[in-house]
């Protein structure tokens, strides 16, 4: 984990209210693994005081890509930043994604800005992996960045794929390859994450759910982040964010 100053080499908006921010930063990153993240502040001054949680999206070298959603005072700071512009990330941060058993499919499935936790584990798929993700309407899917092979793309109101949720898609995955173990990695909204989870333990298939959390401080200390697991309240920063979804206690 480092401390570090981030570039900003580009900043676009990729779908409504959806942006890429692409960073250079000096060592390298390598390292991170699907599902680690990183706690970035914008900006010198008090206001935000905290730094923000952000999924590792992309990572080349010593550059590395955030997908966020503009939906307060620090993300609508961030969609202001331009090129030479810096920022302070700390990380990479937190326990990843568990590679999938010998002999399963990997199925990743992501809900609107959940999409931004499965970038690093969507590079590692093979060949017969999938992904479904899944929108409200078409204008919040950022078509560019979602893999055109092997995915199934969801829409709430039915402007783009599938009208359903991800749910519908895994069923209609499922009735196309027919018998396939699949092994399941979730990320998305609380109510998302809970329809995924269950539908793995009714399918008694293997299911790591990457969980979204306010943070403080991203390491534990403050103990801001915990949830209630059946062994105890466990924290999203420093215990996860990549959960067994037979874990969680909904």
């Amino acid at each position: 984990m480092k401390d570090q100053v981030g570039v900003v080499l580009s900043n676009r908006e990729v779908s409504r209210d959806l942006f890429l921010l692409r960073l250079r930063v000096p060592y390298q990153m390598r390292e991170s693994r699907p599902g680690q993240f990183v706690m970035l502040k914008v900006g010198t001054s008090h206001d935000p005081l905290l730094r923000r949680p952000f999924s590792l999206f992309k990572v080349r070298e010593r550059e590395v890509e955030i997908l966020y959603k503009v939906v307060g005072k620090a993300t609508s700071m961030m969609r202001d930043l331009r090129d030479g512009d810096t920022v302070s990330l700390m990380g990479p941060l937190g326990n990843g994604f568990q590679p999938w058993g010998e002999g399963e499919t990997p199925l990743l499935v992501a809900g609107g800005i959940g999409l931004a936790g499965l970038g690093l584990l969507e590079e590692m798929l093979p060949e017969e992996g999938f992904l479904v993700a899944g929108f409200r309407t078409r204008d919040e899917a950022p078509l560019e960045l979602i893999r055109k092979r092997n995915s199934i793309i969801t829409s709430e109101d039915g402007s783009l794929g599938i009208k359903g949720t991800v749910i519908d898609g895994i069923e209609m995955l499922l009735r196309e390859v027919g018998k396939t173990k699949f092994s399941l990695f979730a990320c998305g909204s609380r109510g998302m994450l809970k329809a995924v989870s269950l539908f793995a333990r009714s399918h008694s298939t293997n299911c790591q759910l990457l969980l979204e959390s306010y943070m403080a401080c991203g390491v534990g200390a403050c103990q801001g982040c915990v949830i209630l697991t059946h062994s105890g309240y466990k924290r999203v920063c420093r215990d996860g964010p990549v959960f067994s979804s037979d874990q969680i206690v909904w």
